[in-house]
């Protein structure tokens, strides 16, 4: 199995961030990442995998602000895409996934200042600006995974719903208005003959 992935890394007080890339605890890619760079994993799969990248050499001293406190500099990487046997993992679910922060301790503080503790992890990011890691899942069938990715978008779609009908949230489907919680009746032979109109 091919696996590529996408970063960016952004510098700060002349370095470049540090990440390294492993599935199942093995280790691929431990390297200094400069502007764009593309990686590529030649792996064994298990039937559950899980994809890691870490950033791991960032100081609070990286993140450099201007007078007014705008940040300028930030010494970072973004995750800019998965690519697993040439099919693309979505954006809408790679923001799905888990990112587990390594808090700096100023962090920790302001949280327990409030009684609070920081989330073990965050989602919805894929600019990873403190140390921690990145985890994606997959299994070993590259195909099902990546139509299963189009499932999840289309539930993101679904959960994110604001129109309602009758007290109820509803969307389209097949050209009727159906509740989100209404399962689907039609097989993917259903789904081909309207393809193939």
């Amino acid at each position: 199995m091919e696996i590529k992935i996408k970063l960016r890394g952004n510098r700060a007080n002349g370095k470049s961030p540090k990440v390294r890339l492993s599935v199942n605890n093995v280790v691929y890619v431990d390297a200094e990442i400069f502007e764009i760079s593309e990686h590529t994993l030649t792996i064994d799969p298990l039937l559950q995998n899980v994809l890691s990248i870490e950033h791991y050499n960032k100081t609070n001293d990286d993140t450099i602000v201007d007078d007014s406190n705008n940040i300028v500099a930030d010494l970072s990487v973004e995750l800019l895409g998965i690519t697993i046997d040439n099919n693309s993992i979505l954006h809408t679910v790679l923001h799905t996934m888990p990112f587990y922060v390594n808090w700096p301790e100023n962090i920790i503080a302001d949280y327990q200042e409030k009684d609070e503790t920081p989330p073990e992890f965050i989602i919805n990011n894929l600019y990873f600006g403190f140390n921690g890691v990145y985890k994606f899942n997959f299994t070993n069938n590259s195909d099902i995974d990546y139509f299963t990715t189009f499932w999840l978008d289309e539930s993101q779609a679904h959960a994110n719903q604001t129109e309602t009908a009758d007290g109820e949230e509803v969307f389209k489907r097949m050209g009727e208005t159906v509740t989100i919680s209404k399962d689907s009746d039609f097989t993917i032979h259903d789904l081909k003959r309207m393809v193939d109109v």
